[in-house]
Order: C-alpha cells, then sequence, then structure tokens
C-alpha cells in the first residue's frame, strides 16, 4: 500500500512539476526532457559522444531544407529594405544623411560584384566536391553491400541539410547580383542607392557561406572516416546512442505518458474521498456511448494525426470543468447527503500518430458541465494536429 500511494503520489508529482507543468506543457518536450535527462548519465552514451562542432551545427541545421534557408533569407532582405525605405522617407533632417555616399569608394559597386562572383564560385566548388564524395560512397555500398551504413553516413555527415544550405545560398548569390527587391524599390520611390544596406546583406553572404564551409569541412572529414572500417564501426555506435535509441526511447516515453495522462489529470484535479477513484479525463479511442456527448468535432480535410498535446492547457480546461460540477454536488449533497456521487468524464477519442480523415468527434463529455467556449478555444489549441507523413 505504501508503495502504491509513492507511486500514485510520484504521478502527480511529474504532472504538477515546473519542466512538465510550464504554461504550455508540451507532450513531446517531456519526453524529450525525459530521454536526456536518461542519457545524460549513461555511461555508453558518453563514450561514444559526438564532437562539439558536430552537434554545433546539427543544432544550427535541424528542420532546415532549401525553402526555409531561402525563406529566411527573404525575411532579412525584407527587412532591411523596409528599414531602407524608412531612413529614405522619414521626415527627420537627420536621418536622410544617416547613411552618405561620400563614405564609401567610387567602385564600391564593382567590388560587391566581385565578392559575389568569388562566393558563386566557391559555393559550386563545394557542391562539386560533395558531389564526388557521394559518387564515391555510393561506389563502396555497391560493392561492399551495406545500405545500411549508407543510410548512417547520409545522417551523420548531414549531406541532405549542407546540399541544401549550399543550393539556397547559390540561389540567393545569383539573384543578387542585380538586386531585384533593392532596385525595385528605387524604381518605385525614386530613392538613391544606400550603399550600406547592401553591405549588411554582403555581411550575410559572407557569415553564411563560412557556416556552408564549416558544414562542408564536417562532411569530407566524416567521408573520409567512412571508408575506414574501424571509423565506420564507431558511427554505427554514434547512430545508435545518438539517434536510434533515444528516438526508440522518446516514442515509448511518448505513447506512455500519454496513455496514462488521464489518471495524472485526474489525480492533480480532485481528492477523492474514500473508497471513489474518479476518472475525469480519459486519452484514447473511444466510442460514441448513449450518455456521450460530443463536445469538440473537427472534419479533416486530408489525413492528418495528433503530434502533440500542450498538457497543461488540458489541466487548466479540466480544473474550471471539474469545479463546476463539483459546487454544483456540493450544493445537492446538503439536501441528499447519502446520495453516491457520479464523477463526469471528458474522453479525448484520438490517439497519438493515429491517422483521421473526415468528420471526428475527439472530444466527448459523460456527465457534468458543458464546456464554455473558452474552454473549448483552449482545447483546440492544447491538441496539435498534422500531416501523415510517408515514413509514419
Amino acid at each position: 500500500m505504501a508503495e502504491a500511494a509513492r507511486d500514485a503520489e510520484r504521478r502527480e508529482r511529474i504532472m504538477t512539476e515546473p519542466k512538465f507543468g510550464r504554461w504550455i506543457g508540451s507532450l513531446n518536450k517531456s519526453a524529450r526532457d525525459m530521454v536526456r535527462s536518461q542519457l545524460r548519465g549513461n555511461a555508453a552514451a558518453n563514450a561514444v559522444k559526438r564532437s562539439p562542432l558536430h552537434r554545433w551545427l546539427r543544432g544550427a541545421f535541424t528542420a532546415r531544407t532549401f525553402w526555409r534557408f531561402l525563406g529566411i533569407y527573404f525575411a532579412l532582405n525584407l527587412l532591411l529594405v523596409a528599414v531602407e525605405y524608412g531612413v529614405a522617407h522619414v521626415p527627420f533632417a537627420a536621418i536622410p544623411d544617416w547613411v552618405p555616399e561620400a563614405r564609401f569608394p567610387p567602385d564600391t559597386n564593382a567590388i560587391l560584384l566581385n565578392v559575389s562572383g568569388l562566393m558563386i564560385a566557391a559555393q559550386v566548388g563545394a557542391l562539386g566536391v560533395i558531389s564526388i564524395a557521394l559518387a564515391l560512397v555510393t561506389i563502396i555500398a555497391q560493392r561492399d553491400s551495406f545500405s545500411t551504413d549508407v543510410q548512417i553516413y547520409y545522417h551523420e555527415s548531414m549531406a541532405f541539410e549542407v546540399v541544401a544550405s549550399c543550393l539556397a545560398l547559390l540561389v540567393v548569390l545569383c539573384l543578387q547580383l542585380l538586386w531585384p527587391l533593392q532596385y525595385l524599390l528605387h524604381y518605385l520611390v525614386d530613392s538613391r542607392d544606400a550603399l550600406l544596406f547592401k553591405l549588411i546583406l554582403v555581411g550575410a553572404h559572407t557569415a553564411w557561406l563560412i557556416f556552408n564551409l564549416a558544414a562542408l569541412a564536417h562532411f569530407a572529414r566524416t567521408t573520409l572516416r567512412f571508408v575506414q572500417q574501424s571509423s565506420r564501426q564507431m558511427m554505427r555506435k554514434q547512430y545508435t546512442a545518438s539517434v536510434s535509441a533515444p528516438r526508440g526511447m522518446y516514442q515509448r516515453i511518448r505513447m506512455q505518458t500519454y496513455e496514462v495522462g488521464g489518471l495524472l489529470v485526474s489525480q492533480s484535479i480532485h481528492r477523492p474521498r474514500e473508497g471513489e477513484a474518479p476518472n475525469f479525463v480519459a486519452f484514447g479511442s473511444a466510442f460514441l456511448g448513449e450518455s456521450d456527448v460530443p463536445e469538440l468535432s473537427s472534419r479533416f480535410r486530408r489525413e492528418v494525426a495528433l503530434r502533440d498535446v500542450r498538457m497543461a492547457w488540458v489541466l487548466w480546461v479540466a480544473r474550471r470543468w471539474a469545479r463546476r460540477w463539483e459546487s454544483r454536488q456540493q450544493a445537492q449533497a446538503k439536501a441528499l447527503p447519502r446520495a453516491r456521487w457520479y464523477y463526469p468524464r471528458l474522453t479525448f477519442a484520438v490517439g497519438l500518430d493515429h491517422p483521421l480523415h473526415g468528420p471526428t468527434h475527439w472530444c466527448l463529455r459523460s456527465g457534468g458541465e458543458p464546456l464554455q467556449p473558452v474552454e473549448r478555444f483552449v482545447l483546440r489549441c492544447a491538441f496539435r494536429f498534422g500531416a501523415v507523413k510517408d515514413e509514419d
């Protein structure tokens, strides 16, 4: 009994601890934090830990694709164009002289053009090196028949991310030979060419190029290690300790936390009377019964799946909803002191990563008071649905 009580207290503490019960309370973030804390003290994982440069580059390249790189740069360019327009047209006498042309050499535009050409040559050369390396690895893979190692190589070398970044910078450099947004601004509003803003963008191009060259150095190092049998074995261990094992742990913890989430939320809402165990909230699949009332429904026009749940927001809604029911029950208990309490329940009838399509009732209420509009809105924001990917 004492062990069960301690276990229940531990589960309730997990729900109310700051690292889980922050204002967002993401289920996925909680699972990632638990995996990270487990691996931090694991001697086997620390023995094959990646280098600091690798960890920094992987963090910088996380979820970066060709279009995202272009989008980030386009946002920066728009910001600078807006600032250039404001500097030239804000009605203050001191601001138009903020960027005097006399401070720059007369051949600054020619210098910028030459710098851009050199950067384009550097990026084309980098893409050529990557193409040769990938061809070499493909030949080795076909000869030795280790397709799994090739997948590990692509992940460890960040080949897709490096190619995406280099291609994005190459496209940017080619387009910026004409400075299209700046030219459009000067054509439409008839303002002067402020070279300072072009220099800022060239500085961004240079920083991006250095970033790509650092990633290329890591790519070349990984490729050279890959052709050696001993280094390939170490790469397998690093991949298992850093990717494969944490991914499996993350999925299991995430699923288990979601399955017991209803119990955790229920225990943190209300202290039951002796002999009673209320279940205010339940997560998972359920059928629509006679006493169940749909509170939240959605029509999914394409196949989606539940990706994350803001558990702190669900807890906030469940507490408000349970308090209203408890106030009504306490008023009725004075009139009928021996009446038994029948606890209501909110059922979120959707499983994690389970494909959904068409009209779906995903929040059901059995008994209790109807949810208020603000509570429905918070719950819609708490449950994060995303498109079903091919690999799912």
